[in-house]
């Protein structure tokens, strides 16, 4: 007597997955934060450049929930007067996590 033969089930391929959206056009002149955070990282920034980031850092208040080198650089910049503390900035940030424990 013939072994019959067992047909494996038909799984039909797995749909392709949809390419993700594209992300929404930038703001003529905005750069992303994450892109600058990087820029910096890797010494692609100049002073200048560096003392707007770490403004616009301080500015949001982003700043002290950074690791300390960040918090370390912001502090001697605004020492050297290239980054303003405004009473904004202070209530956004400083006041609310970096004193904290003092």
């Amino acid at each position: 007597m013939p072994t019959p033969q067992i047909i494996p089930p038909y799984y039909p391929p797995p749909k392709p997955t949809p390419p993700p959206p594209p992300d929404p056009p930038k703001p003529a002149g905005e750069t992303d934060l994450v892109d600058l955070l990087i820029a910096y990282e890797t010494g692609e920034l100049n002073q200048t450049q560096t003392a707007a980031l770490f403004q616009r850092l301080v500015d949001s208040g982003l700043i002290w929930l950074l690791q300390g080198s960040y918090t370390r650089e912001a502090r001697r910049l605004i020492e050297a007067g290239q980054v303003i503390v405004s009473d904004e900035a202070l209530e956004a940030g400083y006041g609310k996590y970096g004193n904290q424990g003092e």
